[in-house]
């Protein structure tokens, strides 16, 4: 089993946090129209607390529980596949959708690639879940002449991603070594993920030596200046189910860094417009980038 497969245990189905649709709606408005001040009496889009600032991540996984229940899986599973046959529009971590709330710089980010390519796109999303971002974008990638997926997972998530959703575009693997052999991916797709892998920029730096032309970092919680990277604890709120996990929010230099100069920055963007993590002393953010090999 590969680099970073086992540290997704720690991650599992949280994937940055569950953002009610009311909610979220009123926050994004609220981020957009409201003073500063006023911003703050909208209701929270997110109920997850980070605290601490911890020296390792054995001393915070030693406080945390709860990632690794089996029921989070079958709930997962249960919502996607009403979402594959047609009966809701959107799943995300375990939640179903009205309507489906796109990324929209991941998604153009996917088509520019595709472009760039004569229309054939390739993607290996590392800790993807049952496929989830895969069913989010699949409808707006569906006229391209080629489109594969391999979502890179835990074994168990692999088996049942392969027993219900496998087909002729969705794959899963439990390494990424296989995933690279089977597809030759032309982009990693590091969606909510580097923040809950135990040593993040190592594992970044393994990934340049795989040579692939794109890396996509989509929804990571980072820190700007000289504010340093903090490895916190992160509660899930109980109204989705009860967890704790150690959670990084790095600094956005130190992660660029790790990438140079195999990698440059071909765009950066917001992800979850308005949303943030208030620490001690820093305010934390949601960033993506596209990284094109050098």
């Amino acid at each position: 089993m590969d680099v970073g497969i086992v540290e997704l245990k720690a991650y599992r189905m949280q994937r940055n946090s569950v953002f009610p649709q009311r909610v979220s709606r009123l926050r994004r408005l609220a981020a957009r129209w409201l003073p500063p001040a006023l911003r703050e009496a909208v209701p929270a889009a997110r109920d997850n607390e980070y605290e601490g600032s911890y020296a390792s991540w054995g001393e915070a996984a030693r406080l945390c529980a709860g990632y690794d229940e089996p029921s989070i899986l079958e709930k997962t599973r249960a919502a996607l596949l009403k979402v594959k046959q047609g009966e809701a529009a959107y799943e995300r971590d375990s939640v179903l959708f009205e309507r489906i709330e796109y990324s929209y710089p991941l998604l153009a980010h996917l088509l520019y690639i595709a472009s760039k390519h004569d229309g054939y796109l390739r993607v290996l999303d590392f800790g993807g879940s049952l496929g989830s971002s895969y069913f989010q974008n699949r409808g707006r990638l569906s006229h391209l002449r080629e489109l594969k997926w391999g979502v890179v997972e835990q074994p168990a998530h692999v088996a049942v991603g392969k027993r219900d959703f496998e087909d002729d575009s969705l794959r899963f693997f439990d390494s990424v070594p296989a995933c690279l052999a089977a597809l030759q991916p032309q982009l990693i797709l590091l969606s909510s993920v580097l923040q809950y892998l135990e040593r993040p920029l190592d594992w970044l730096r393994t990934a340049t030596q795989w040579r692939l032309p794109y890396i996509i970092i989509d929804r990571a919680p980072l820190v700007r200046g000289d504010r340093p990277s903090r490895l916190t604890i992160q509660t899930v709120p109980p109204t989705i189910y009860t967890a704790r996990y150690p959670c990084w929010i790095l600094n956005e230099q130190a992660l660029l860094d790790c990438l140079r100069p195999a990698y440059r920055v071909g765009d950066s963007f917001d992800a979850h417009h308005g949303t943030t993590i208030r620490l001690p002393d820093a305010v934390a953010t949601y960033r993506g980038f596209l990284l094109e090999r050098v």
